[in-house]
């Protein structure tokens, strides 16, 4: 099973710049995480608490990305996918876009994406 997030708005000091360094800005983030719910969906339970809560892909998204400032888009990514990754024991992979609008001016907008597995999955 997949669960898709697309176009998160999330507010983060990102940027090598010093003028990027002086404000927050709107990035996009966009996941793809695929579980393994087989075992749950067998036994059709119906209750958030059996599977991955999508309030949870959120907040730790948010806490991840204000917690400091990242100068590369690289190292924010490898920080979401590392913080996805340890919330639940379902999650087998994690693919991770970020776009950062007008990161270059005469560019809509710059993008990263990244898969990262679970080592036991």
């Amino acid at each position: 099973m997949i669960i898709k997030i697309e176009d998160l708005q999330l507010q983060c000091s990102i940027g090598v710049y010093e003028a990027e360094k002086l404000a927050k800005r709107n990035i996009l983030v966009c996941f793809e995480i695929e579980v393994n719910y087989e075992n749950i969906l067998d036994k059709n339970t119906d209750n958030i608490e059996t599977v991955l809560d999508y309030d949870k892909i959120v907040k730790t998204a948010a806490q991840i990305a204000s917690v400091k400032h990242y100068n590369l888009l690289e190292t924010l990514c490898a920080a979401l996918g590392a913080g996805i990754l340890q919330l639940s024991p379902f999650v087998k992979l994690c693919t991770i876009e970020i776009k950062k609008p007008y990161a270059i001016l005469t560019a809509k907008m710059v993008s990263i994406k990244h898969a990262f597995s679970a080592v036991n999955s």
